[in-house]
């Protein structure tokens, strides 16, 4: 969404009101006065967007049998577990932001210090950037997990078009589903490295995806 500067004569009491508010709801001054006059006048607004976004993946998460977390200010976590010794939590975070170019990040973290889970899970990333680069339309920048902090970090960029809040997080939500099952088929079969490949890849191609989200 395009942003232009104004200038707006406020009270000071009006404006102390303001910023006690934005501090309490995890915003700006200026993002909440603009959420305020977007929701006066009717019109959209990254805020409303955002909610819709993230109302939209968390409908969407808990049918695929993903925990949606208590959600701070635009962003939601959804956790469930890997199939794997003691069964270690795997989140994944969905955190957006105003910004022309980029809709916001998906952080996968996984809760564990098995050396030999971590590997895998380093190998299969590797693998998800291989799989992105050779069948998105437009692959994402290069990203690969960090092994140390045990997490993956992919930017989401902003489709062109118009799309609205409930479109993208039901694209959002079908990205994280495909991302979550070749996890899961890749670590079914991680003793068999070009099993544990080729099956990944078959789910990888098989497994529908919304159109938007090969542009993410």
């Amino acid at each position: 969404m395009g942003k232009t500067v104004y200038s707006l004569i406020l009270s000071s009491e009006v404006v102390a009101a303001v910023d006690e508010l934005a501090a309490r709801q995890g915003y700006s001054r200026s993002a909440l006065v603009n959420h305020i006059l977007a929701e006066y006048a009717g019109a959209a607004s990254p805020q409303r967007q955002a909610s819709q976004i993230l109302e939209a993946l968390r409908q969407q998460a808990g049918n695929q049998g993903l925990r949606p977390q208590a959600a701070s200010a635009g962003s939601l976590t959804l956790r469930t577990a890997m199939n794997y010794k003691y069964n270690p939590a795997l989140s994944y975070t969905v955190a957006l932001q105003d910004d022309a170019e980029t809709l916001g990040r998906l952080r996968v973290s996984l809760r564990s210090q098995n050396s030999e889970l971590l590997d895998y899970f380093n190998h299969f990333f590797q693998l998800w950037g291989v799989l992105e680069s050779r069948y998105l339309e437009s692959p994402p920048p290069e990203t690969a997990a960090d092994r140390q902090a045990k997490r993956y970090v992919r930017p989401l960029r902003r489709p062109p078009g118009t799309a609205g809040g409930e479109q993208l997080g039901a694209a959002i939500a079908a990205y994280i589903e495909r991302l979550d099952l070749c996890l899961r088929t890749f670590m079914d079969n991680c003793e068999n490295a070009a099993e544990a490949v080729s099956k990944t890849e078959r789910i990888y191609l098989s497994h529908p995806q919304d159109g938007l989200g090969g542009f993410f």
